[in-house]
């Protein structure tokens, strides 16, 4: 079993096609669709973590209010967190976890779902910092899960498929190669 392992991964690393064409992720989504169904909810957002001292927190909750719709003012405000935000996100095309966020803001923990809606700014704030979170996009749990947010998993699945295709046509190949040259006896 250990020679075939070592066989199968050699042969995997040597002719496995890792492309895949974004127009084979969208045709599998669209074919198992039904198996995109959201367990938890997930959201779109920036996400700010600002000590109560920082120099630029002014600058930084008037950047994020105004909506970061100008280039240079999404680019300001990143320069002001890496200087003083202790933690953020400002990747609002990413999809999140919303129990991730609320790993991060504790009090959000409180807040009743339905306050989680795109276009909303919540802020926070404890004895040592403020948090701001901006939510840009929402996809609540049961509900169809975005395709941006499934392409990884769907090129994983894609891939471990090739890789059984591969596998199964490479004994394929050894089976008949064998039968061929008669090199093994059926009982």
């Amino acid at each position: 079993e250990l020679v075939n392992y070592i066989y199968s991964t050699r042969i995997i690393e040597a002719n496995l096609d890792t492309t895949i064409k974004l127009s084979e992720i969208e045709d599998y989504y669209n074919a198992h669709i039904d198996n995109f169904i959201l367990k938890e909810n997930i959201v779109k957002v920036n996400y700010l973590k600002v000590p109560v001292k920082a120099t630029g927190l002014d600058k930084i909750k008037r950047l994020l209010m105004a909506g970061l719709n100008k280039p240079d003012d999404a680019e300001q405000l990143k320069k002001l967190c890496i200087q003083n935000a202790d933690n953020f996100f400002l990747n609002d095309s990413t999809w999140l976890y919303m129990e991730e966020i609320k790993k991060e803001i504790p009090m959000l923990r409180d807040q009743p779902e339905f306050n989680v809606v795109p276009g909303r700014i919540l802020q926070f704030s404890d004895d040592n910092f403020y948090y701001y979170l901006k939510i840009n996009d929402v996809k609540v749990r049961n509900s169809v899960s975005p395709l941006t947010f499934e392409r990884p998993n769907i090129k994983k699945f894609i891939i471990n498929n090739r890789k059984a295709q591969l596998i199964t046509q490479y004994k394929q190949l050894l089976l008949e190669k064998a039968r061929s040259g008669k090199t093994f006896e059926t009982y």
